[in-house]
């Protein structure tokens, strides 16, 4: 703690009860441009890595599938990154990033269920057990994406400027 009273933290400064900034509620459209970034790069991976040449990427032999992986984790923490980049505190950033990561993750577990109920209706416990895996991990890259964003990023911490009216 500095002899001013702030912490050194960007946005927390100390009052009777701890940290007396108020929480900014979050700027939804810096949390959907952060979805729409992990979209429009997870979704097109995700398709490809599915139908490889007529089957899935992690039936084939050899570590072919962790291309996908790799490519759809960025995408996770580039949206959280975008989705958090303006929020004045970290925790508030976090939070952007764990919303944004918990909305693509419902999205493309929608559309990968929709897939294999038209596909088969069989559903393996194997793949309910990934799907709780990816989900968990790819909510916490997302995290991550905005965590780094609001320590890293030029003008991140900062408020959001808003619209003009008229």
């Amino acid at each position: 703690m500095r002899a001013d009273g702030a912490s050194g933290v960007r946005g927390l400064t100390a009052g009777a009860g701890g940290p007396t900034a108020p929480l900014a509620p979050p700027d939804f459209r810096d949390l959907f441009l952060g979805l729409g970034v992990t979209l429009l790069v997870a979704v097109p991976t995700l398709v490809a890595g599915e139908d490889w040449h007529g089957r899935p990427l992690i039936d084939q032999p050899g570590l072919a599938w962790v291309v996908p992986m790799v490519v759809t984790a960025l995408a996770f923490v580039a949206g959280g990154a975008v989705a958090g980049r303006r929020q004045p505190r970290l925790r508030a950033a976090v939070g952007c990033g764990f919303a944004m990561g918990i909305l693509a993750v419902l999205l493309l577990l929608a559309a990968d269920v929709t897939r294999r109920v038209l596909l088969d209706p069989t559903l393996p416990m194997g793949v309910v057990r990934y799907w709780i895996e990816a989900s968990a991990g790819s909510t916490v890259l997302a995290m991550l994406g905005a965590t780094g964003a609001f320590r890293l990023l030029p003008g991140a911490g900062a408020a959001p400027v808003p619209a003009a009216e008229g």
